[in-house]
């Protein structure tokens, strides 16, 4: 899922949160980057409760498409 993070100084970072430790988080953007935050300047963390994967993109691939992607996503990084 992805997460919207904005910082006390009103920036706002979307991304799956990959670590989470009591001096921060970091998030893994859409285009592989990675931010990390500390906790003190997070002025809030929510689930947006939508997933990173782009709307209607398992219509678009072919079914051995997708098990491929399932796959790649699913192997250790």
């Amino acid at each position: 899922m992805a997460y919207i993070a904005q910082t006390k100084t009103g920036e706002i970072f979307t991304g799956r949160v990959i670590a989470e430790s009591g001096s921060g988080i970091t998030l893994k953007m859409a285009d592989n980057s990675t931010r990390d935050i500390p906790r003190s300047e997070i002025a809030s963390l929510k689930n947006s409760g939508r997933s990173l994967m782009p709307d209607g993109l398992e219509a678009a691939i072919s079914p051995l498409a997708m098990a491929d992607l399932i796959a790649f996503l699913l192997s250790p990084q």
